[in-house]
């Protein structure tokens, strides 16, 4: 797979065939990219030394790689393609039209999984149109939930109250 030791947490297995390991790592790299970008942040607020910048620059870059590459190897796991641009939602040989609004959804929910996010808050982050109406959001949500079923995925779109919705793997 390409990885360079150096770059691997202890523990991390990318040769892992375990969904749930997969999804583990896509949290603990989604939490090392929010650290990271923080601390980058603030020291370019304080006017750190270049060489400072230049290694946080370096890190928040070897985080995302991370965090690419968990998410490409969970889907894979489970068995799950999107294209968004086609509105394609595959999974073990089923392939499903999704609407784009709903591709937008679930890309966006696939790349974030067992995170909640407000109705508020989900049409700035998932379609970048902060004007939808949380109706909208809820009907988005409920078609997207029948075409997940239609294609097995193994997974759940549920919701929590005043937390928002979350996709779950199984």
């Amino acid at each position: 797979m390409g990885v360079a030791i150096r770059s691997l947490i202890p523990g991390e297995d990318p040769a892992t065939g375990y969904p749930a390991d997969a999804r583990r790592w896509v949290t603990v790299y989604e939490e090392l990219s929010t650290i990271n970008s923080g601390f980058l942040d603030r020291a370019r607020e304080q006017g750190a030394p270049i060489d400072e910048i230049n290694r946080l620059e370096a890190e928040v870059t070897r985080v995302g790689e991370r965090l690419r590459f968990w998410h490409a190897r969970h889907w894979e796991l489970v068995g799950v393609e999107l294209d968004v641009n086609a509105g394609i939602l595959g999974h073990n040989g089923r392939a499903v039209a999704l609407t784009p609004r709903e591709a937008q959804l679930f890309g966006f929910l696939l790349a974030h999984p067992n995170r909640f996010f407000a109705t508020t808050t989900l049409p700035s982050r998932a379609w970048g149109n902060p004007n939808l109406a949380q109706e909208q959001v809820r009907t988005y949500v409920g078609r997207l939930r029948g075409r997940l079923e239609a294609a097995q995925v193994p997974c759940r779109l549920v919701s929590q109250p005043r937390q928002g919705y979350a996709l779950v793997f199984d």
